[in-house]
């Protein structure tokens, strides 16, 4: 029971605190879907953006920045991201393959990118 008590705490302390120990980079891209989810897509740009600009291979910011560029219009834009994201995960075993988000719960971020550049290339057609 002790050691479950002091489990229960140190996890609190870790969670509470987690955001310390996050890369500039994720930090930058948490902060970006946080603007993205509350409609701010130009802060939620700027973000993403500043998280590549510190890992140019961020897969998160890429396929967030994806989805902004396809909001606004950008679609082009929005493929080229997409197939970063699909070359970079490929052969990256370091990002987290799933992603939490309830709309595509257990997808993995290059599958989400390769439905989303289908689905645009479906629109008008190019090469993938």
């Amino acid at each position: 029971m002790k050691h479950t008590v002091f489990l229960l705490i140190s996890l609190f302390l870790l969670g509470s605190s987690g955001c310390g120990y996050l890369r500039s980079d994720m930090r930058n891209v948490n902060r970006g879907y946080d603007s993205l989810v509350n409609e701010d897509l130009q802060g939620a740009e700027d973000k993403f953006k500043t998280a590549l600009e510190t890992n140019e291979n961020n897969p998160y910011a890429l396929l967030d920045l994806g989805v902004i560029y396809e909001r606004t219009g950008r679609i082009e834009e929005a493929k080229d991201m997409y197939r970063k994201v699909i070359d970079i995960e490929e052969g990256n075993p370091t990002y987290p393959r799933l992603v939490s988000k309830s709309d595509v719960k257990g997808d993995t971020l290059r599958s989400i990118a390769i439905n989303n550049l289908l689905r645009l290339e479906s629109m008008a057609p190019s090469s993938i």
